[in-house]
């Protein structure tokens, strides 16, 4: 049989505040090197989508907005990963085919910028605030703005669910009996 020894109040109380400090860190992130409107950068050219296999076992995709820079003869990839670092990449392809296939290959400005690391990760890609296509706007920056509060919300939830099932775990070793 398992002994289990009771958890002293000072590891209890460090890793309280290890854990809270976790949480804001991530709860943060996801908008804290996000750019005023007046700060992004802009780049101008013809809308392309790239897709890319993780790698080359893996089924699935990653869709990323591309433009050919003429002057440099590189691809500029751009990416919406805003919260990667915590939803892996579930939100990274800035939408579906459906919602850009109207505007490959047509003159395109996207806002963006680049986003800090975080302790252990970082995005190596643009990331997507807003994009136009002949005066029509795909997403603007109220949009992108939205997508960061719903992640930060998302993780503030995450959160919750962790502080409440490790007052539970504590509880429950403090609650078991001592040989």
């Amino acid at each position: 049989m398992v002994k289990i020894t009771p958890i002293r109040k000072l590891d209890f109380f460090l890793a309280v505040n290890l854990f809270v400090v976790s949480g804001v860190l991530m709860t943060a992130y996801p908008d804290m090197s996000f750019p005023k409107e007046n700060e992004l950068n802009y780049y101008s050219g013809k809308l392309d989508i790239l897709r890319v296999r993780p790698d080359p076992d893996s089924k699935s995709m990653h869709q990323y907005l591309a433009f050919y820079d003429k002057k440099t003869k590189t691809i500029l990839e751009f990416s919406c990963a805003y919260s990667q670092a915590f939803f892996g990449t579930s939100d990274r392809s800035c939408g579906s085919n459906e919602d850009f296939e109207p505007y490959i290959g047509q003159m395109a400005t996207v806002g963006w910028y680049e986003q800090d690391g975080f302790p252990s990760w970082s995005n190596n890609r643009l990331q997507v605030v807003t994009l136009e296509s002949e005066d029509k706007v795909i997403r603007s920056y109220d949009d992108t703005v939205a997508i960061l509060e719903s992640d930060k919300k998302r993780l503030r939830y995450f959160m919750l669910f962790i502080s409440l099932a490790s007052i539970f775990v504590y509880w429950s070793l403090g609650k078991l009996p001592r040989h």
